[in-house]
């Protein structure tokens, strides 16, 4: 967890790898901007897009907002254009962990295949 200016970012670091998973607001919202940007740049768009989808798929009416063309502005979001709040996210701590786990674990294994 790394603090923001009025946030704390959940992130994944591993030397060149700095994949932000979320980011909860004090506003008491969750948003998940950057990952799909992120995992399409280094050439593995599906893996950020999935996490995004299996993530969303955790919450009632959840969905990735997909409007924007910059997919650095995807996020998960409820019906109505609603942010997901933490405390949502803290009732599929569990699942979500488990996303969490198997989306490292696919980028890592392909970007090892890389070297």
């Amino acid at each position: 967890v790394e603090p923001g200016e009025n946030s704390l970012k959940l992130k994944f670091i591993s030397g060149d790898l700095d994949l932000n998973l979320g980011v909860f607001r004090t506003d008491g919202s969750f948003k998940n901007y950057r990952i799909a940007r992120w995992t399409e740049r280094k050439g593995y768009p599906e893996i950020g897009e999935s996490y995004l989808t299996k993530l969303a798929s955790l919450f009632s009416d959840g969905y990735v907002d997909k409007r924007s063309k910059n997919k650095w502005a995807w996020t998960v979001k409820k019906g109505n254009n609603k942010s997901v709040t933490i405390a949502e996210c803290l009732v599929v701590k569990d699942k979500w962990l488990t996303i969490i786990q198997d989306t490292i674990d696919q980028l890592l294994k392909a970007l090892e295949k890389e070297d």
